[in-house]
């Protein structure tokens, strides 16, 4: 039971990080396509509250996402001497590791 239950942790975890990258890509895809739009409607005029507005909303969310990968990275499991236990690199970041499932097996064994 523990071992499904872990199984399935670790899916919804990597199942996770693969809708945070499409949400990504597709914010992305949205900024290049609709670039020439904003070029021709936006860039040149004077600054007014419409226009403050649209580029928060249009840029914000790319900062958002920086911030949050940023933390997300630096947020990983510490050994005691203040070294990630585990590397997330891109290719590393979406396999589930055993040093990245030992907290949730430490967790389960607990209950």
């Amino acid at each position: 039971m523990a071992i499904q239950s872990v199984m399935i942790n670790a899916f919804r975890l990597h199942a996770s990080k693969f809708m945070k990258v499409s949400g990504l890509c597709i914010l992305t895809y949205d900024y290049a396509v609709t670039l020439d739009r904003e070029v021709d409607l936006m860039w040149g005029t004077k600054w007014c509250i419409a226009r403050s507005l649209f580029y928060l909303a249009r840029y914000l969310p790319f900062v958002d996402a920086g911030i949050y990968h940023y933390c997300e990275s630096r947020s990983g499991a510490k050994s005691t001497n203040g070294t990630p236990q585990h590397s997330t690199t891109a290719t590393e970041a979406y396999i589930p590791t055993p040093q990245m499932l030992s907290p949730l097996l430490r967790t389960q064994m607990n209950t």
